[in-house]
């Protein structure tokens, strides 16, 4: 009863209108409407799974595939790694040149991929090579993978009835990835997203190298003093990447991207040990969120009644905690005399 009458006082007062409460308002609104936009086009479809979809995972389960491996910065080198690959060059020759992941600890580059433990998008590629041939490049929010698959080994697995519940959720989520990676690349052409893949690289040898935490408390330092980001001036007016939104070309130079980047903090910054796919991986992902909330708004999510309910009592919570603020103040100073009556 109480929360119900501060919120009519709120409204009384006019705190829906108040800016805090508008802003509000709106960023939950966009919010709710993506997740709704995402459980309509992931969670629903990947609720339902077949039995043939159960058996197909149950067969692969107990898997593993041993593979040389080379990450590579851009899709062009990949190419010509794998192709270099496919007429028996020797591994050791193919990572010398075209590597640019962090070397290998043994010298070794080869991985042990189990399935059902990655990721379908970096998994699928793999097992569906046969053994003793080279994958198509593999994107990654590292870079682009290229591998040989040497060999498969099949370990124990419990029989299919103990197994159903884990297979059951590894699926779900498996065809939730699928669904959300495919929707992903969809957004991307709808809103005709271009990245220049050149500007790209200038932007990623500008990352400041470590100097993120603060050598004497160590702890992550302020954003006033964290390096900017070090591209050369006659390179700031270059298109960095284009896309369209609300029907609009949008356009972003080098120079813009600086002064986002020089803005970040600690947390929110790409870093230089994520490769060139992080820093891609990491425009795309911020330009996402544009694409999603324009999405949700085309297919009415920002109207639907339970994101609707949602927002607002959200925003009831933010008009009764102000009100609360401002009408119940007190002398915040504590007196000689208060604590010894308190005594």
């Amino acid at each position: 009863i109480n929360k119900e009458l501060l919120r009519q006082k709120a409204l009384q007062l006019g705190y829906d209108q108040d800016p805090q409460a508008v802003g509000a308002r709106a960023s939950l609104t966009a919010y709710h409407a993506g997740m709704a936009l995402w459980n309509d086009v992931i969670g629903e479809p990947a609720n339902t799974i077949s039995e043939e979809e159960l058996q197909a995972f149950y067969d692969k389960m107990g898997t593993s595939r041993s593979c040389q491996f080379v990450i590579c910065n851009f899709e062009d080198d990949a190419e010509k790694a794998r192709d270099l690959a496919r007429t028996g060059v020797d591994w050791d020759e193919i990572v010398e040149k075209f590597h640019d992941g962090s070397p290998a600890p043994n010298g070794r580059y080869t991985i042990k991929v189990p399935f059902g433990q990655y990721s379908p998008s970096f998994e699928d590629e793999i097992f569906e090579t046969p053994i003793g041939e080279v994958t198509d490049p593999i994107q990654t929010s590292y870079g682009f993978w290229v591998l040989r698959v040497m060999d498969e080994k099949v370990g124990d697995k419990p029989d299919l009835e103990t197994a159903k519940a884990q297979i059951l959720d590894v699926t779900r989520n498996r065809k939730m990835g699928r669904a959300r990676n495919e929707f992903k690349e969809w957004m991307r052409e709808e809103h005709k997203l271009q990245i220049d893949e050149d500007v790209l690289w200038i932007c990623y040898q500008g990352i400041p190298e470590g100097g993120l935490m603060d050598p004497e408390t160590n702890e992550p330092r302020a954003k006033d003093t964290l390096e900017p980001l070090d591209v050369p001036l006659k390179e700031l007016d270059r298109i960095f990447y284009t896309y369209e939104l609300d029907g609009e070309l949008k356009e972003h130079t080098l120079g813009d991207y600086k002064g986002h980047f020089d803005n970040m903090s600690v947390f929110q910054r790409p870093k230089r040990s994520d490769m060139l796919g992080g820093l891609r991986e990491h425009i795309i992902g911020e330009l996402e969120r544009g694409f999603v909330n324009e999405q949700a708004r085309k297919r009415g999510f920002d109207q639907d009644p339970e994101v609707l309910k949602e927002v607002e009592g959200k925003v009831e919570e933010v008009m009764v905690t102000k009100l609360y603020g401002d009408v119940v103040t007190f002398d915040e100073r504590v007196t000689a005399e208060d604590v010894d009556r308190f005594y």
